[in-house]
C-alpha cells in the first residue's frame, strides 16, 4: 500500500499546528522591543579599579592625601580626573607625581550611555602602576660637616 505524498500548504496558510494562533501584528513590534531593552537592563554600569604598585613592594601608598594601603594597593573610582600618587617606603626617597587617569573612547558620550545603562554585564576598567622606589642616598658625617662649615663660612663674610 502507497502512502500519499506530504500535502503542501499553500503560500501565506498557516501551519496546521499554528492554525488556530493569532496573527502577528507588526505594529507591537517595537513596543516588544523596547520592553525587552528595559527588562534587560539594569545597575550594569562600569567598574573602575586603579592598581598601584612598586619595586620593592611594601610602600605607603597616598591618593589625593588619602592613605589607601601598602603596594599592591587598589582603589575603585567614580571619575576620571588627573591624581596625586605618593609612595612613601623606609630607606627609599618618597615618590609623588600627578597620573592622569582619562575616560577609554566606550566611556565618552554617547558611548558612555549605552555602556552604563544597557550592555547586559558589568564592564571592566582596570588600570596598573607600576613605580620603581629610588633608595635614599645617605651621606657621609665628614662630608656633612664640611658642606657645613662651607655655609658658616659663607653666610659670615656676607653679612
Amino acid at each position: 500500500m502507497a502512502s500519499a505524498p506530504p500535502r503542501r500548504r499553500a503560500p501565506g496558510m498557516p501551519h496546521a499546528c499554528c492554525a488556530d494562533a493569532p496573527p502577528l501584528r507588526w505594529g507591537r513590534l517595537p513596543l516588544i522591543a523596547v520592553a525587552i531593552l528595559l527588562l534587560g537592563t539594569g545597575c550594569q554600569s562600569t567598574h573602575r579599579r586603579l592598581t598601584i604598585d612598586s619595586q620593592p613592594r611594601g610602600a605607603l601608598v597616598e591618593v589625593d592625601g588619602e592613605q589607601i594601603g601598602y603596594t599592591p594597593a587598589s582603589i575603585s573610582y567614580d571619575y576620571y580626573a588627573t591624581r596625586r600618587i605618593t609612595l612613601i617606603k623606609d630607606g627609599f626617597e618618597q615618590e609623588s607625581f600627578l597620573l592622569p587617569v582619562e575616560a577609554p573612547w566606550w566611556q565618552l558620550p554617547p558611548q558612555e550611555f549605552i555602556a552604563d545603562n544597557f550592555l547586559p554585564r558589568q564592564v571592566e576598567d582596570r588600570r596598573l602602576v607600576m613605580r620603581t622606589l629610588k633608595p635614599k642616598v645617605i651621606a657621609p658625617t665628614e662630608d656633612v660637616l664640611i658642606r657645613a662649615d662651607q655655609l658658616r663660612g659663607r653666610s659670615q663674610t656676607e653679612q
